[in-house]
């Protein structure tokens, strides 16, 4: 695979004006076969995202953020793009800074995975494939299960502020 190192945002010396990745580096993008299939995979896991925002039991946030590795390392554009989202920028934003996500999130996607599990125990009368079910739920359960939750944080443009008494 062909590897361009690249300095700044990953556009040779040209800046993303108003971008979230005005300083940021990227440390490597792919060239040739390479970027179209991180690109195409990242549109992919995109629209996975997009509709799990719809479809009980299919997650958002981490085909999000794989999207947003793949186009890390692809298209600092679509990058940019993803970033800047207005539903789907905070979270990916949150995962870069904190590793954690939101209390609801998390137990949205445990309730989620529970119930997927009880149905498909309901619904399939094989054993072995509700093991096999069960154990492949296992470990992105554990995954989820040990994540930080996010912290809620303040911002200090919108904090009230003591009026100073003389």
């Amino acid at each position: 695979m062909n590897v361009q190192e690249s300095k700044g945002n990953g556009l040779k010396g040209q800046e993303l004006e108003g971008s979230e990745l005005k300083g940021q580096e990227l440390k490597k993008q792919y060239q040739g076969f390479a970027k179209y299939l991180l690109i195409l995979c990242g549109l992919c896991l995109v629209v996975i995202g997009m509709i799990g925002v719809i479809v009980p039991g299919l997650p958002t946030t981490i085909f999000l953020i794989l999207a947003a590795g793949c186009f890390a390392k692809s298209s600092t554009c679509l990058h940019s793009w993803l970033l800047s989202h207005k539903w789907f920028g905070p979270f990916i934003h949150n995962w870069n800074e904190t590793r954690s996500i939101p209390k609801k999130a998390k137990a949205m996607a445990l309730l989620m995975m529970i119930c997927a599990c009880i149905y498909s125990s309901i619904m399939i009368d094989t054993l072995w494939l509700k093991l096999t079910i069960f154990a492949v739920m296992l470990a992105p359960a554990i995954f989820v299960y040990r994540l930080p939750i996010t912290k809620e944080a303040t911002d200090s443009k919108f904090e009230e502020k003591p009026l100073k008494s003389n």
